[in-house]
Protein backbone atom coordinates (compact mmCIF):
# COMPACT_ATOMS: atom_id res chain seq x y z
CA UNK A 1 0.00 0.00 0.00
CA UNK A 2 1.23 3.07 -0.98
CA UNK A 3 2.02 5.95 1.64
CA UNK A 4 0.11 9.55 -0.09
CA UNK A 5 0.28 12.61 1.58
CA UNK A 6 -2.37 14.49 2.75
CA UNK A 7 -3.75 17.07 0.22
CA UNK A 8 -4.34 20.14 1.43
CA UNK A 9 -7.17 21.96 -0.51
CA UNK A 10 -5.98 25.67 -2.11
CA UNK A 11 -7.63 27.71 -3.81
CA UNK A 12 -6.41 29.97 -7.01
CA UNK A 13 -4.85 32.66 -5.21
CA UNK A 14 -3.41 30.32 -2.49
CA UNK A 15 -1.68 28.57 -5.55
CA UNK A 16 -0.47 31.57 -7.30
CA UNK A 17 1.22 33.05 -4.48
CA UNK A 18 2.94 29.61 -3.44
CA UNK A 19 4.20 29.19 -7.30
CA UNK A 20 5.88 32.89 -7.13
CA UNK A 21 7.53 32.30 -3.44
CA UNK A 22 8.98 28.91 -5.00
CA UNK A 23 10.20 30.91 -8.14
CA UNK A 24 11.90 33.61 -5.41
CA UNK A 25 13.70 30.63 -3.37
CA UNK A 26 14.79 28.98 -6.78
CA UNK A 27 15.96 32.74 -7.96
CA UNK A 28 17.96 33.09 -4.05
CA UNK A 29 19.38 29.48 -4.31
CA UNK A 30 20.44 30.03 -8.02
CA UNK A 31 22.19 33.17 -7.37
CA UNK A 32 24.06 32.04 -3.70
CA UNK A 33 25.02 29.24 -5.98
CA UNK A 34 26.85 30.92 -8.67
CA UNK A 35 28.12 33.37 -6.49
CA UNK A 36 29.88 30.32 -4.60
CA UNK A 37 31.19 29.16 -8.15
CA UNK A 38 32.21 32.45 -9.41
CA UNK A 39 33.75 34.10 -6.31
CA UNK A 40 37.02 34.89 -6.09
CA UNK A 41 38.20 32.39 -2.99
CA UNK A 42 42.13 33.47 -4.48
CA UNK A 43 41.55 36.72 -3.03
CA UNK A 44 40.64 36.03 0.24
CA UNK A 45 43.58 33.53 0.23
CA UNK A 46 45.41 36.60 -0.83
CA UNK A 47 44.29 38.97 2.03
CA UNK A 48 45.04 36.32 4.53
CA UNK A 49 48.68 35.34 3.62
CA UNK A 50 49.12 39.75 4.05
CA UNK A 51 47.45 39.73 7.31
CA UNK A 52 49.60 36.98 8.62
CA UNK A 53 53.11 38.37 6.67
CA UNK A 54 53.76 40.73 9.57
CA UNK A 55 55.15 37.56 11.43
CA UNK A 56 55.50 34.64 9.10
CA UNK A 57 56.55 33.79 5.61
CA UNK A 58 53.26 32.21 4.46
CA UNK A 59 52.63 29.73 1.26
CA UNK A 60 49.73 28.03 0.44
CA UNK A 61 49.35 24.99 -1.89
CA UNK A 62 46.15 26.08 -3.37
CA UNK A 63 42.40 26.84 -2.70
CA UNK A 64 39.32 24.26 -3.12
CA UNK A 65 36.01 24.95 -2.96
CA UNK A 66 33.64 23.23 -0.59
CA UNK A 67 29.87 21.89 -1.76
CA UNK A 68 27.99 24.43 0.12
CA UNK A 69 28.61 28.23 -0.35
CA UNK A 70 30.66 30.00 1.11
CA UNK A 71 33.02 26.57 2.23
CA UNK A 72 36.68 26.43 0.73
CA UNK A 73 39.38 25.34 2.04
CA UNK A 74 43.48 26.04 1.81
CA UNK A 75 45.76 23.15 1.60
CA UNK A 76 48.99 22.64 2.56
CA UNK A 77 49.73 26.07 4.72
CA UNK A 78 53.26 26.72 5.09
CA UNK A 79 54.15 28.75 8.36
CA UNK A 80 57.62 29.85 8.76
CA UNK A 81 59.18 32.51 11.46
CA UNK A 82 61.89 34.85 10.98
CA UNK A 83 64.48 34.97 13.04
CA UNK A 84 65.15 37.68 15.12
CA UNK A 85 68.86 37.50 15.46
CA UNK A 86 71.52 35.84 13.17
CA UNK A 87 71.78 32.44 13.99
CA UNK A 88 68.33 31.55 15.47
CA UNK A 89 66.55 29.05 13.70
CA UNK A 90 63.46 29.32 12.52
CA UNK A 91 59.98 27.33 13.37
CA UNK A 92 58.14 25.91 10.35
CA UNK A 93 54.42 24.87 10.93
CA UNK A 94 52.51 23.13 8.17
CA UNK A 95 48.66 22.89 8.10
CA UNK A 96 47.64 19.91 6.01
CA UNK A 97 43.98 21.44 5.18
CA UNK A 98 42.17 24.85 6.63
CA UNK A 99 38.96 24.69 6.20
CA UNK A 100 37.09 28.13 6.06
CA UNK A 101 33.30 28.76 6.72
CA UNK A 102 32.01 32.08 5.80
CA UNK A 103 28.31 31.87 7.61
CA UNK A 104 26.46 34.23 5.08
CA UNK A 105 23.34 34.16 7.03
CA UNK A 106 25.09 35.57 10.49
CA UNK A 107 27.28 37.86 8.58
CA UNK A 108 23.78 39.56 7.22
CA UNK A 109 22.27 39.66 10.69
CA UNK A 110 25.34 40.96 12.63
CA UNK A 111 26.73 43.37 10.24
CA UNK A 112 30.19 41.25 10.43
CA UNK A 113 32.35 38.90 9.00
CA UNK A 114 31.50 35.60 11.03
CA UNK A 115 33.73 32.49 10.11
CA UNK A 116 34.56 29.49 11.12
CA UNK A 117 37.81 27.24 11.21
CA UNK A 118 39.41 23.64 11.25
CA UNK A 119 42.40 23.39 10.68
CA UNK A 120 44.16 19.83 10.91
CA UNK A 121 47.71 19.45 11.59
CA UNK A 122 49.43 16.22 11.66
CA UNK A 123 46.80 14.21 14.57
CA UNK A 124 44.98 16.97 15.76
CA UNK A 125 42.86 20.01 15.20
CA UNK A 126 42.37 23.21 15.56
CA UNK A 127 38.87 24.25 15.71
CA UNK A 128 37.45 27.85 16.35
CA UNK A 129 35.50 30.64 14.94
CA UNK A 130 36.31 34.36 14.20
CA UNK A 131 33.84 37.49 14.14
CA UNK A 132 35.30 40.80 12.98
CA UNK A 133 33.20 43.95 12.68
CA UNK A 134 33.23 47.32 12.33
CA UNK A 135 33.34 48.08 16.10
CA UNK A 136 34.34 44.32 17.36
CA UNK A 137 36.99 41.67 17.18
CA UNK A 138 36.40 38.03 18.64
CA UNK A 139 38.39 34.70 18.30
CA UNK A 140 37.93 32.00 19.75
CA UNK A 141 40.28 28.52 19.17
CA UNK A 142 40.72 25.39 20.70
CA UNK A 143 43.22 22.51 19.99
CA UNK A 144 42.65 19.14 20.51
CA UNK A 145 45.28 16.20 20.20
CA UNK A 146 47.92 18.43 18.81
CA UNK A 147 51.32 18.53 19.26
CA UNK A 148 52.50 22.15 21.21
CA UNK A 149 55.37 21.92 18.66
CA UNK A 150 52.63 22.58 15.59
CA UNK A 151 50.50 25.37 17.93
CA UNK A 152 51.50 28.94 16.11
CA UNK A 153 52.60 31.50 18.25
CA UNK A 154 53.19 29.47 21.33
CA UNK A 155 56.83 28.90 20.77
CA UNK A 156 57.49 33.11 21.00
CA UNK A 157 55.14 33.15 23.72
CA UNK A 158 56.96 30.92 26.17
CA UNK A 159 60.59 31.81 24.65
CA UNK A 160 61.38 27.86 23.73
CA UNK A 161 60.17 24.73 21.91
CA UNK A 162 57.57 23.08 23.82
CA UNK A 163 56.78 19.06 22.68
CA UNK A 164 54.34 17.07 23.89
CA UNK A 165 50.45 16.85 23.27
CA UNK A 166 48.13 19.49 24.91
CA UNK A 167 45.46 21.69 24.81
CA UNK A 168 45.16 25.37 24.14
CA UNK A 169 42.41 27.63 24.50
CA UNK A 170 41.92 30.98 23.50
CA UNK A 171 39.02 33.15 24.01
CA UNK A 172 38.98 37.02 23.10
CA UNK A 173 37.04 39.62 22.91
CA UNK A 174 38.76 43.41 21.14
CA UNK A 175 36.11 45.94 21.11
CA UNK A 176 37.49 48.86 19.25
CA UNK A 177 41.07 47.83 19.78
CA UNK A 178 41.45 48.83 22.92
CA UNK A 179 42.44 46.37 25.05
CA UNK A 180 41.80 48.39 28.13
CA UNK A 181 37.68 47.20 27.51
CA UNK A 182 39.25 43.73 26.21
CA UNK A 183 38.45 40.33 28.09
CA UNK A 184 40.90 37.69 27.11
CA UNK A 185 41.34 33.90 28.95
CA UNK A 186 44.48 31.64 27.39
CA UNK A 187 45.06 28.42 29.12
CA UNK A 188 46.85 25.49 28.60
CA UNK A 189 47.18 22.25 29.79
CA UNK A 190 49.49 19.94 29.39
CA UNK A 191 49.51 16.09 31.04
CA UNK A 192 52.99 15.35 29.91
CA UNK A 193 55.27 17.51 27.77
CA UNK A 194 58.51 18.72 27.04
CA UNK A 195 60.46 22.50 27.03
CA UNK A 196 63.27 23.21 25.05
CA UNK A 197 65.96 20.32 23.27
CA UNK A 198 66.76 20.93 19.48
CA UNK A 199 69.19 23.35 19.80
CA UNK A 200 66.98 25.44 21.88
CA UNK A 201 69.05 28.25 23.64
CA UNK A 202 68.28 31.48 26.08
CA UNK A 203 70.23 34.45 26.39
CA UNK A 204 69.78 36.03 29.55
CA UNK A 205 69.68 39.83 29.58
CA UNK A 206 71.37 42.29 31.85
CA UNK A 207 74.44 40.32 32.81
CA UNK A 208 77.42 42.00 33.75
CA UNK A 209 80.13 42.16 30.72
CA UNK A 210 82.16 38.92 32.37
CA UNK A 211 78.54 36.72 32.33
CA UNK A 212 78.03 38.02 29.16
CA UNK A 213 81.49 36.82 27.48
CA UNK A 214 80.81 33.36 28.99
CA UNK A 215 77.30 33.49 27.74
CA UNK A 216 78.16 34.12 24.37
CA UNK A 217 75.23 33.71 21.72
CA UNK A 218 72.99 31.70 24.59
CA UNK A 219 72.83 28.84 26.78
CA UNK A 220 71.75 25.61 24.85
CA UNK A 221 68.75 24.32 26.73
CA UNK A 222 68.31 20.76 26.94
CA UNK A 223 64.92 18.96 26.57
CA UNK A 224 63.24 19.31 30.16
CA UNK A 225 60.49 17.13 30.81
CA UNK A 226 57.30 18.25 32.68
CA UNK A 227 54.91 15.65 34.41
CA UNK A 228 51.99 18.35 33.65
CA UNK A 229 51.59 22.05 33.28
CA UNK A 230 48.40 23.92 33.70
CA UNK A 231 49.07 27.74 33.15
CA UNK A 232 45.78 30.19 32.66
CA UNK A 233 46.43 34.31 31.62
CA UNK A 234 43.49 36.41 32.14
CA UNK A 235 42.93 40.18 30.74
CA UNK A 236 39.52 41.75 32.23
CA UNK A 237 38.53 44.71 33.94
CA UNK A 238 41.93 47.08 32.63
CA UNK A 239 43.81 44.36 34.50
CA UNK A 240 46.25 41.46 33.24
CA UNK A 241 46.93 38.68 35.54
CA UNK A 242 48.53 35.31 35.45
CA UNK A 243 45.76 33.54 37.24
CA UNK A 244 46.75 30.02 37.24
CA UNK A 245 50.49 28.17 37.42
CA UNK A 246 50.99 24.60 38.36
CA UNK A 247 54.12 23.13 37.36
CA UNK A 248 55.20 19.75 37.99
CA UNK A 249 58.37 18.23 36.65
CA UNK A 250 61.53 16.27 37.99
CA UNK A 251 63.90 18.17 36.58
CA UNK A 252 62.60 21.18 38.86
CA UNK A 253 60.41 24.32 39.40
CA UNK A 254 59.43 26.98 38.26
CA UNK A 255 57.35 29.87 39.53
CA UNK A 256 56.12 32.56 37.20
CA UNK A 257 53.80 35.48 38.46
CA UNK A 258 52.75 38.44 36.50
CA UNK A 259 50.35 41.13 37.00
CA UNK A 260 49.48 44.76 36.06
CA UNK A 261 47.54 47.08 34.02
CA UNK A 262 46.63 47.19 30.93
CA UNK A 263 47.09 50.41 28.61
CA UNK A 264 45.44 50.86 25.07
CA UNK A 265 48.41 49.19 23.57
CA UNK A 266 48.93 45.87 25.24
CA UNK A 267 52.44 45.87 24.37
CA UNK A 268 53.33 49.15 26.23
CA UNK A 269 50.81 47.84 29.50
CA UNK A 270 53.27 48.48 32.70
CA UNK A 271 54.38 45.60 34.41
CA UNK A 272 52.83 45.99 38.05
CA UNK A 273 53.98 42.45 39.65
CA UNK A 274 56.42 39.99 38.23
CA UNK A 275 58.86 37.16 39.23
CA UNK A 276 60.44 34.25 38.23
CA UNK A 277 61.53 31.53 40.51
CA UNK A 278 63.74 28.36 39.34
CA UNK A 279 65.70 25.71 40.79
CA UNK A 280 66.87 22.56 39.37
CA UNK A 281 66.74 19.36 40.66
CA UNK A 282 69.84 16.85 41.98
CA UNK A 283 68.25 14.63 38.92
CA UNK A 284 69.35 17.63 36.37
CA UNK A 285 72.65 18.55 38.01
CA UNK A 286 73.44 14.00 36.97
CA UNK A 287 71.91 14.11 33.68
CA UNK A 288 72.64 17.78 32.75
CA UNK A 289 76.00 18.75 34.72
CA UNK A 290 76.67 21.34 32.12
CA UNK A 291 73.25 23.31 32.03
CA UNK A 292 72.64 23.02 35.89
CA UNK A 293 76.21 24.50 36.00
CA UNK A 294 74.88 27.46 33.73
CA UNK A 295 71.90 28.51 35.71
CA UNK A 296 74.59 30.58 37.38
CA UNK A 297 75.02 32.37 34.62
CA UNK A 298 71.48 33.12 34.04
CA UNK A 299 71.16 34.96 37.25
CA UNK A 300 68.70 35.13 40.33
CA UNK A 301 68.84 35.77 43.75
CA UNK A 302 69.67 32.52 45.34
CA UNK A 303 67.14 32.36 48.62
CA UNK A 304 67.36 30.00 51.30
CA UNK A 305 65.23 27.47 50.06
CA UNK A 306 67.45 27.00 47.11
CA UNK A 307 65.01 29.00 44.60
CA UNK A 308 66.55 31.38 42.28
CA UNK A 309 64.27 34.65 42.11
CA UNK A 310 64.31 37.11 39.47
CA UNK A 311 61.91 40.53 39.36
CA UNK A 312 60.37 41.08 36.10
CA UNK A 313 60.17 44.92 35.33
CA UNK A 314 59.48 47.16 32.11
CA UNK A 315 57.06 46.49 29.65
CA UNK A 316 55.10 43.55 28.28
CA UNK A 317 56.33 44.20 25.06
CA UNK A 318 59.89 44.82 26.76
CA UNK A 319 60.21 43.12 29.68
CA UNK A 320 63.91 43.25 31.91
CA UNK A 321 64.91 40.70 34.12
CA UNK A 322 66.35 42.15 37.34
CA UNK A 323 68.27 39.75 39.85
CA UNK A 324 66.75 40.88 43.07
CA UNK A 325 64.41 39.19 45.32
CA UNK A 326 60.63 39.12 44.36
CA UNK A 327 58.03 41.32 47.05
CA UNK A 328 56.74 38.93 49.62
CA UNK A 329 59.83 36.81 49.86
CA UNK A 330 61.79 36.51 53.07
CA UNK A 331 64.76 38.97 52.09
CA UNK A 332 63.56 41.11 49.56
CA UNK A 333 63.82 44.34 50.76
CA UNK A 334 67.38 43.90 51.51
CA UNK A 335 70.34 44.81 49.30
CA UNK A 336 71.41 41.50 47.63
CA UNK A 337 73.59 41.11 44.58
CA UNK A 338 73.22 37.96 42.02
CA UNK A 339 74.81 34.84 43.16
CA UNK A 340 74.67 35.52 46.77
CA UNK A 341 72.14 34.54 49.88
CA UNK A 342 69.28 36.70 50.79
CA UNK A 343 69.06 37.86 54.07
CA UNK A 344 72.65 37.32 54.89
CA UNK A 345 73.93 40.65 55.11
CA UNK A 346 72.90 44.07 56.65
CA UNK A 347 73.26 47.58 55.79
CA UNK A 348 76.23 49.35 57.07
CA UNK A 349 75.16 51.86 59.94
CA UNK A 350 77.31 54.34 62.45
CA UNK A 351 75.24 53.20 65.79
CA UNK A 352 77.18 50.11 66.65
CA UNK A 353 80.70 51.06 65.31
CA UNK A 354 83.70 49.08 67.68
CA UNK A 355 85.61 51.28 69.45
CA UNK A 356 89.64 50.98 70.98
CA UNK A 357 88.12 49.09 74.24
CA UNK A 358 86.55 46.63 72.46
CA UNK A 359 82.86 48.12 73.53
CA UNK A 360 80.72 50.38 71.06
CA UNK A 361 80.00 54.10 70.74
CA UNK A 362 77.45 56.13 68.96
CA UNK A 363 77.95 58.62 66.71
CA UNK A 364 78.14 62.30 67.21
CA UNK A 365 75.67 64.65 66.83
CA UNK A 366 75.16 66.40 63.82
CA UNK A 367 77.59 69.86 64.76
CA UNK A 368 79.13 68.49 67.70
CA UNK A 369 82.89 68.51 67.90
CA UNK A 370 84.51 65.76 70.01
CA UNK A 371 88.15 66.57 71.29
CA UNK A 372 90.94 64.08 70.75
CA UNK A 373 91.69 62.99 74.21
CA UNK A 374 95.36 63.27 75.63
CA UNK A 375 98.01 60.44 74.92
CA UNK A 376 97.55 58.09 77.76
CA UNK A 377 93.76 59.20 78.74
CA UNK A 378 92.08 56.08 78.64
CA UNK A 379 89.26 55.91 76.00
CA UNK A 380 85.88 57.36 76.70
CA UNK A 381 87.30 58.74 80.47
CA UNK A 382 88.11 62.03 78.80
CA UNK A 383 85.53 65.07 80.13
CA UNK A 384 86.06 67.53 77.22
CA UNK A 385 86.75 70.90 79.69
CA UNK A 386 89.32 72.08 77.32
CA UNK A 387 87.39 71.25 74.32
CA UNK A 388 87.03 73.90 72.13
CA UNK A 389 83.66 75.63 71.07
CA UNK A 390 82.66 75.80 67.79
CA UNK A 391 82.83 79.75 67.56
CA UNK A 392 86.66 79.59 69.13
CA UNK A 393 87.66 77.52 65.56
CA UNK A 394 88.74 79.78 62.52
CA UNK A 395 87.81 78.28 59.23
CA UNK A 396 91.82 77.48 58.23
CA UNK A 397 93.44 77.96 61.17
CA UNK A 398 95.89 75.90 62.83
CA UNK A 399 97.86 76.50 66.12
CA UNK A 400 100.90 74.44 66.11
CA UNK A 401 102.36 76.61 68.83
CA UNK A 402 105.00 77.90 67.46
CA UNK A 403 105.06 81.53 67.00
CA UNK A 404 105.35 82.92 63.62
CA UNK A 405 108.03 85.32 62.49
CA UNK A 406 108.88 88.69 62.51
CA UNK A 407 107.27 90.73 59.74
CA UNK A 408 105.02 87.86 59.23
CA UNK A 409 100.95 87.61 59.82
CA UNK A 410 100.06 84.29 61.35
CA UNK A 411 97.90 82.19 58.94
CA UNK A 412 94.15 82.73 59.74
CA UNK A 413 94.68 86.03 61.43
CA UNK A 414 92.85 89.14 60.05
CA UNK A 415 94.85 92.50 61.40
CA UNK A 416 92.86 94.87 58.94
CA UNK A 417 91.52 97.89 61.11
CA UNK A 418 87.27 97.51 62.06
CA UNK A 419 84.93 98.65 59.49
CA UNK A 420 84.11 102.79 59.79
CA UNK A 421 87.92 103.03 60.75
CA UNK A 422 90.10 105.52 58.94
CA UNK A 423 92.82 103.30 58.47
CA UNK A 424 95.27 106.23 60.28
CA UNK A 425 96.79 105.66 63.11
CA UNK A 426 99.49 108.05 65.60
CA UNK A 427 102.76 107.46 65.11
CA UNK A 428 105.22 105.45 67.06
CA UNK A 429 107.51 106.35 69.64
CA UNK A 430 110.49 107.49 68.63
CA UNK A 431 113.47 105.94 68.11
CA UNK A 432 111.38 102.51 67.51
CA UNK A 433 110.43 101.36 64.01
CA UNK A 434 107.16 100.70 62.82
CA UNK A 435 105.74 97.44 62.47
CA UNK A 436 105.98 95.42 59.74
CA UNK A 437 102.38 95.61 57.30
CA UNK A 438 102.27 99.53 58.57
CA UNK A 439 100.89 102.32 56.04
CA UNK A 440 103.80 103.03 53.13
CA UNK A 441 101.08 105.05 51.18
CA UNK A 442 103.63 108.28 52.13
CA UNK A 443 106.74 106.64 51.55
CA UNK A 444 106.06 106.35 47.45
CA UNK A 445 106.11 110.06 47.36
CA UNK A 446 110.20 110.01 48.24
CA UNK A 447 110.76 107.01 45.88
CA UNK A 448 111.14 107.71 42.03
CA UNK A 449 111.35 105.30 39.90
CA UNK A 450 114.85 105.46 38.52
CA UNK A 451 116.53 107.13 41.13
CA UNK A 452 119.77 104.83 42.10
CA UNK A 453 119.24 106.10 46.23
CA UNK A 454 115.87 104.55 45.52
CA UNK A 455 116.73 100.87 47.26
CA UNK A 456 118.13 102.47 50.21
CA UNK A 457 115.27 104.90 51.02
CA UNK A 458 112.88 102.56 50.42
CA UNK A 459 114.64 100.44 53.05
CA UNK A 460 114.28 102.86 55.25
CA UNK A 461 110.70 103.59 54.32
CA UNK A 462 109.30 102.78 57.49
CA UNK A 463 110.85 105.39 59.51
CA UNK A 464 109.09 108.86 57.66
CA UNK A 465 106.23 109.78 58.57
CA UNK A 466 103.40 109.92 56.14
CA UNK A 467 101.66 113.05 54.43
CA UNK A 468 99.13 114.17 56.52
CA UNK A 469 100.52 112.37 59.85
CA UNK A 470 101.24 114.75 62.54
CA UNK A 471 104.96 115.71 63.36
CA UNK A 472 106.62 113.54 66.15
CA UNK A 473 107.26 114.52 69.67
CA UNK A 474 109.88 116.27 70.83
CA UNK A 475 111.10 114.11 73.87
Amino acid sequence: MAFELPRIPLGPRATRALKALGYVVLGLVTFIYALHLTFPYDRVKDKGVAWLSSRYDVTVGGVERGWLPGTFSLKRVTLRTRPEKPGDQPTIMVIDSLAVDIRLMSSLFSMAAVVELDAKIGPGHIRGGVEAGKDRFKLGLTSKNLPLSDIPGLADVVGLPMGGKGTVNVALDLPRGNWQLATTKISIDCPSCTIGGDGAKIKPRNTTAAKAAWVGDGIEVPRLFVDRLQAEFVIEHGKYRMAKWNMQSPDGDLVIALEGTVTRNLKDSPIETGCIQFRGSDALAKREPKFDGSLDLIGGVLMGDGMRHLKVAGKLGKMKYLPRACEGAAGADDDVEAGTTAGTRSRPSLSNVPDSSGGTSTAPATGSIRPVPPEGAPAGEHDGTDSPKPDDVKPGSEDDGVEPPEGKVEPGRDDRPPLGSTGVTGPPPAGEADEPGADAKGTASHDKPGDEGSEGEAAGAGTHPSEGDPPPENE
